[in-house]
């Protein structure tokens, strides 16, 4: 039942949350009908970048009821506020009857969603982490980051149904309205699971148990971080490379290759990002089964070895304007090997009693200096060098920042690398 639920947790947060930049195209002249196309999307988008700053917010406010009051409670408030968010999106009239109105109410909406569905997943994968059972950590990190994916899909296959002619111009609501109403069914599941007694769900806070509840109880964020700073540090550099080199790969990649590798075919490379996809799927899967019967430190390191070499000689084809489907497709794979061994690390490392607040931070954090200007940056090599294939250096660089993190935990924990064992810590 853990799982299950989980699983339709992170569905729904991320549907949610994709939603908006599958329908931005569509929907841009609502909010900004006197620009020419071009303008209203990259409007569209910069809305999206801006709704960014207020991550910190949400990460701060549901780590803190999460490590005080369960993270049943941060999870289900998460969830209440995306939700509203998504319906009120689907709500909210068009530029020609409230004008500048309508951004503005946009801009909230999206900065509600923005802010609160990063914090209230990561409570879903601590609560996973926690509660699934020490033998299967791995796996259940693995099943949160395919529903992960997942969600974004099912956004995708909306968007796309709820904006064909068959339905009125008006209809992309829907894909809001339904998704913001899938929260609140997903809540009332949860309730039900709660009230049946299953453990994952109750109400009752285990983290009181733990000890120094009392002395973190009330203590100031930025004290728990200031005390635990190199690790939050080190959490955030793993998981904004994750989302980072994600982000890269599967998604940027998929519109440079359009627009700049020309010598790629579009069609054929939107199959193979499709495949990609699944392949990452399928490795987060399979790295988390291996690692729960096996040293999950040598699993981890597997696949970061063979994602560097794969992404180096991916690097060399594309310099050569040479397409080889199966390295992309290894290096989609392995990005899924590499993210479930590094997600369940940061949260051993991460003390119980601050768990929350502190793996919410470490990414958000991660994903605004990390994970955020990837596309941007990315696109500045591109046009500042030169060559096509200058962008493929940001997510080896991006990749590279995993070992170092690691060298960094070795470091300060004054650790031996024979003592750094996954499992272990």
């Amino acid at each position: 039942m853990l799982l299950l639920v989980s699983v339709l947790t992170m569905i729904v947060q991320y549907y949610s949350y994709h939603i908006l930049g599958f329908l931005a195209a569509n929907i841009s002249y609502n909010f900004f009908p006197e620009s020419d196309e071009v303008t209203r999307l990259l409007k569209m988008y910069g809305i999206i970048a801006i709704a960014m700053v207020i991550r910190p917010l949400g990460s701060v406010l549901l780590g803190r009821i999460g490590d005080m009051f369960g993270r049943y409670k941060a999870v289900n408030l998460s969830l209440a506020i995306t939700g509203g968010a998504a319906i009120f999106l689907g709500l909210i009239p068009n530029y020609s009857y409230i004008g500048i109105l309508s951004t503005f109410l946009l801009i909230i909406g999206r900065m509600l969603i923005s802010g609160f569905t990063s914090a209230g997943t990561d409570g879903v994968r601590i609560m996973v982490y926690e509660k699934i059972g020490r033998c299967r950590q791995y796996f259940g990190a693995g099943i949160t980051a395919v529903a992960s994916v997942i969600g974004s899909l099912v956004a995708s296959i909306s968007a796309s149904i709820f904006t064909t002619s068959i339905f009125p111009e008006y209809f992309w609501r829907v894909a809001f309205i339904l998704g913001g109403t899938l929260h609140f069914l997903v809540i009332s599941i949860r309730k039900i699971s709660a009230l049946e007694g299953n453990t994952a769900f109750n109400y009752y806070n285990d983290v009181q148990k733990e000890e120094g509840y009392e002395y973190y109880k009330n203590l100031p964020l930025w004290n728990v971080v200031r005390q635990y700073m190199s690790r939050v540090v080190i959490s955030a550099i793993l998981l904004g490379s994750i989302s980072s080199s994600y982000t890269f790969f599967i998604i940027f990649f998929r519109a440079y290759s359009s627009t700049v590798l020309h010598f790629i075919n579009e069609s054929s490379f939107l199959f193979y990002n499709t495949i990609g996809i699944v392949f990452y799927v399928l490795f987060s899967l399979i790295s988390g089964y291996i690692a729960d019967f096996w040293n999950a430190n040598k699993v981890l390191f597997a696949f970061l070895l063979i994602l560097l070499l794969a992404s180096v000689f991916f690097t060399v084809c594309i310099r050569l304007d040479i397409f080889i489907p199966a390295v992309y497709l290894i290096c989609s794979g392995c990005l899924g090997g590499v993210s479930v061994p590094l997600f369940v690390f940061v949260k051993k490392v991460l003390p119980k009693v601050v768990r929350y607040r502190l793996y919410a931070v470490s990414h958000a954090l991660g994903s605004m200096f990390i994970s955020l200007p990837t596309q941007i940056v990315a696109m500045l090599l591109y046009k500042k060098l030169g060559v096509h294939w200058a962008p493929m250096l940001y997510f080896i660089v991006v990749i590279l920042l995993i070992p170092f993190a690691f060298s960094m935990y070795i470091i300060v924990t004054r650790s031996t690398y024979k003592s750094f064992i996954i499992n272990k810590i």
